[in-house]
């Protein structure tokens, strides 16, 4: 009887695990936009692999900038936002997934 609850947990574990992973694809990549902001991207991403903040500072006012790398199976799709919203539409998107 002990056997079945610890079953269900491993099983359990595994989907949660699974889960919090995503396999990305250009599909996914196009329902991205500008504008869109970091919380936004997340949701249909998820998070990145690598990420990167650092301030720029343009002129009298300052800008946060932050770079989101997504990689996967060797290939990198970078994201740039500024003051935490998605810039420049496609053109912020450089790199495409296999689909």
């Amino acid at each position: 009887m002990t056997t079945k609850p610890a079953i269900s947990c491993v099983a359990l574990l595994g989907l949660l695990s699974t889960g919090c992973s995503r396999h990305l694809s250009n599909e996914n990549l196009h329902q991205v936009h500008d504008d869109m902001s970091i919380k936004e991207v997340e949701s249909i991403l998820g998070p990145p692999t690598t990420w990167d903040d650092h301030v720029q500072i343009p002129r009298q006012t300052t800008v946060k900038v932050t770079r989101y790398d997504y990689i996967q199976d060797g290939k990198t799709v970078e994201l740039i936002f500024y003051d935490g919203k998605l810039v420049g539409g496609a053109g912020a998107i450089t790199g495409t997934f296999a689909n």
